[in-house]
């Protein structure tokens, strides 16, 4: 019984930790972000973070944190008219070809040819 309890403690707090890595992640997608600093935001060792996060998530941190700024450079394509560079920029990408060698890998076309196809006209 008291094995059991300490390991619901652990997973409870693995959890708690990858809830908090998610937030600081969410809050500073736009920025360089270190892993180190989003395995303290989870209260972790930077490898037990990548363990934990990768069986929770189902993906790496990194290709979360790529998929995340991926979804919101989408968002911007479609909602805005600001320049593609200006989207990759604010969504966390600091060089411009590999913003869209990024986008062209996970969404299939250009960020041009995504807003072309996609942009919302009010």
């Amino acid at each position: 019984m008291m094995i059991s309890n300490s390991r619901s403690l652990a997973l409870n707090n693995r959890f708690f930790g990858i809830s908090s890595a998610l937030a600081y992640i969410d809050r500073n997608f736009s920025e360089e972000i270190f892993m180190t600093d989003v395995a303290k935001a989870a209260f972790m060792s930077i490898s037990t973070f990548y363990i934990c996060f990768k069986t929770l998530m189902g993906v790496t941190p990194n290709y979360y944190i790529i998929r995340l700024r991926i979804e919101k450079a989408k968002s911007m394509l479609k909602f805005t008219d600001d320049p593609i560079g200006k989207v990759g920029s604010e969504c966390g990408f600091s060089d411009f070809a590999y913003f869209c060698q990024i986008f062209k890998r996970e969404v299939g076309m250009t960020p041009k040819k995504f807003r072309i196809r996609n942009k919302i006209l009010f």
